[in-house]
């Protein structure tokens, strides 16, 4: 026999924590970002490679470090906020705290040693078997784990967040479901913010280094994001066919949310995500990618990628807002 209170079919939002909706978005962003750089490389490596790394790296960094930033502002007293990291063999929020530290870190070396090789500065690293050449000073040997320790670490971090939301016991909230959603947003984020490093690299080159690093990135980056976007919409839609269900469970009051007091911001997030993962993306692969700034079409080209980031970034953050105040809270006495 089941026994509900009297208000159980009452739905109502729950607080959204602003603080954790930046700093979830933007560390998944940046790590999605970092990814997304590592990948590029194999995917196209050489001289056209090396020459958006440095901005890239950087890129990525400044939105990392900026949602550890918004994090600390969570804490009631950000100044103890090193305590946070005591509790590391029973809490995943110490886990994930040390997981993002070590992120940071990296993410910090890792762009000053693609800044330096891009200067020429770490040419005479050469002989001590770091690096292949001034031209491969992050490619092979401490750059190339570098890179990708900064990437592993990141993922880490991510998967942490994830535990400490399934840690809660909330239907909505459960591992696989928060893990889908996570680390599809850094996939989404990650491919959306490599076009911004693209666009500075071709707006301050040659008319053909430009078109080149349009022409080689611009394909695989519209892809890679038409499908994590439809994945993600996809799989965010998949909740309400719990509306269907003849019981009154956690995910169905959660639809009932989306679908009614949180209508505006449900109807915003996907908005936003057909807007900046499928149709901006899409009309870029139409058009076979307009020309980059320098031959005639650099408005074009500009407003395309800012409308793709921006209306990207902002579907997301949508998304983390129903993640917290769409969620359904247990409600007492329970199950006899």
């Amino acid at each position: 026999l089941k026994i509900y209170k009297s208000d159980y079919h009452t739905v109502r939002p729950e607080q959204a924590h602003w603080s954790l909706i930046l700093m979830l978005v933007l560390t998944q962003l940046s790590v999605g970002a970092f990814l997304a750089e590592r990948l590029l490389e194999l995917l196209v490596p050489g001289a056209l490679t090396a020459s958006i790394r440095p901005v890239h790296s950087a890129s990525a960094l400044v939105f990392g470090l900026l949602a550890l930033g918004v994090s600390v502002l969570h804490l009631g007293r950000p100044r103890y906020a090193y305590r946070a990291v005591l509790g590391l063999r029973h809490s995943w929020l110490s886990r994930e705290i040390l997981a993002f530290g070590v992120f940071a870190a990296l993410a910090v070396v890792y762009a000053a040693w693609s800044w330096a090789g891009s200067a020429g500065w770490l040419g005479r690293l050469a002989d001590w078997g770091l690096a292949a050449g001034p031209g491969a000073a992050v490619e092979a040997g401490f750059g190339w784990w570098l890179g990708w320790g900064v990437a592993l670490s990141g993922v880490v971090g991510v998967l942490c967040s994830v535990m400490v939301y399934d840690y809660t016991k909330r239907d909505f909230w459960n591992g696989p479901a928060t893990a889908g959603r996570f680390f599809l947003t850094t996939a989404v984020l990650g491919l959306a913010a490599a076009w911004l490093p693209l666009l500075i690299v071709a707006a301050g080159s040659d008319a053909t280094l430009a078109g080149a690093a349009v022409d080689r990135y611009g394909a695989i980056l519209c892809r890679g994001l038409v499908v994590a976007m439809a994945a993600k919409l996809l799989f965010e839609t998949a909740l309400f066919r719990h509306l269907a269900s003849r019981s009154t469970t956690s995910l169905k009051r959660t639809a009932w949310l989306m679908t009614g007091a949180l209508s505006n911001v449900t109807m915003a997030r996907f908005a936003a995500g057909l807007l900046g993962g499928l149709a901006m993306p899409g009309l870029l692969l139409l058009s076979r990618v307009p020309a980059p700034p320098g031959q005639g079409q650099d408005l074009v080209f500009v407003v395309l990628v800012g409308m793709l980031f921006v209306a990207c970034l902002a579907g997301e953050l949508c998304e983390r807002y129903l993640f917290f105040a769409a969620v359904a809270s247990p409600r007492m006495p329970g199950a006899l």
